[in-house]
């Protein structure tokens, strides 16, 4: 092999739980270490712009549902979802508010 290396992933990122529990995450950084051709050492650390989520406990039915229904029609408006029988409380915590 002409490079040999590793790479890791720094603990450099950005975390909060949301309401409906689980546990966000935001950026981060990944480290990569190797030698080159002439076995110089190199390194770089490169900014991760990703945002993970962790679920901390299962679910409920509701959720799952929700989830599901948002990532297939979050196209629609606040009201579509309101109209169709979607609890207000899910519509609402799902959509970012409007300045006026």
């Amino acid at each position: 092999k002409d490079i040999e290396g590793s790479s890791g992933i720094n603990a450099e990122y950005g975390g909060a739980v949301g309401s409906d529990g689980d546990l966000y995450l935001f950026g981060g950084s990944r480290y990569c270490q190797w030698k080159d051709r002439n076995g110089n050492p190199r390194k770089i650390t490169k900014r991760i712009n990703k945002l993970f989520k962790l679920q901390m406990q299962l679910p409920s039915l509701l959720e799952s549902a929700w989830e599901v229904l948002f990532e297939h029609y979050g196209h629609l408006d606040q009201e579509d979802f309101l109209e169709m029988g979607v609890p207000e409380f899910l519509v609402r915590r799902s959509f970012v508010p409007t300045i006026r």
